[in-house]
């Protein structure tokens, strides 16, 4: 829910359509791991392991996507960079509207109303996130080094914090 919220409140009066074009390496590693976990969830109901399912996509929502892309995409948004500015809302709302059509079997009443919010600004069609498409995965679109390269700074950022709590 807050999430959304932040995502509305920097998205302001722009709309945006289709898929992003990342302009920041933490946007390519959001995007990356949003492929990553939409071929993982497409595995889970393959499989009718609906708790493995359950489990990827909470902690893609929450570890990937509300902890660090939205603290990660602060700088951008705020930074006087207007392409990476720009680019970091785009992403930002094609995430979360794809986090919100993978989470949609799981929490159909909560996706709803938050789609209902967010499709005006996305430019989606349709009256329900029940008829949109639910999203495929893209492979060959998940880029490693970027996981990588965000995944080191995770583990410097992280590991700092926990040296100084002991």
């Amino acid at each position: 829910w807050n999430a959304t919220r932040f995502a509305l409140m920097n998205i302001g009066e722009a709309s945006f359509e289709g898929a992003p074009t990342p302009a920041t390496d933490a946007e390519k590693w959001i995007l990356a791991q949003l492929d990553r976990v939409t071929a993982e969830a497409g595995e889970h109901f393959a499989s009718y392991r609906f708790d493995l399912l359950a489990q990827c996509l909470y902690e893609f929502a929450w570890n990937e996507f509300c902890d660090w892309f939205v603290e990660l995409a602060k700088p951008a948004l705020n930074g006087g960079d207007a392409e990476a500015a720009a680019s970091t809302r785009h992403t930002l709302l094609f995430v979360l509207e794809r986090l919100l059509c993978l989470l949609h079997p799981l929490t159909p009443f909560v996706t709803e109303e938050l789609w209902q919010q967010v499709a005006p600004v996305a430019g989606l069609k349709g009256e329900s996130i029940a008829v949109a498409r639910y999203p495929e995965a893209q492979p060959e679109k998940i880029d490693e080094a970027s996981i990588a390269y965000v995944g080191r700074i995770k583990q410097m950022l992280f590991g700092g914090f926990t040296k100084c709590l002991y």
